[in-house]
């Protein structure tokens, strides 16, 4: 089991070095039912 989480941690590790946009939520603190706020990130200038 734990060399499963340990390949999967890798992986994961792994593959976001790759990421050219992401998007950050943070829900912490948000009242239920109101308006939320994500921001995209990106490296590169694109169309959203």
């Amino acid at each position: 089991m734990k060399r499963l989480i340990l390949f999967l941690s890798f992986c994961v590790a792994f593959l976001s070095m790759f990421a050219d946009s992401w998007v950050r939520i943070n829900q912490l603190g948000y009242i239920p039912k109101t308006s939320k706020v994500a921001v995209y990130l990106s490296e590169e200038a694109t169309e959203v």
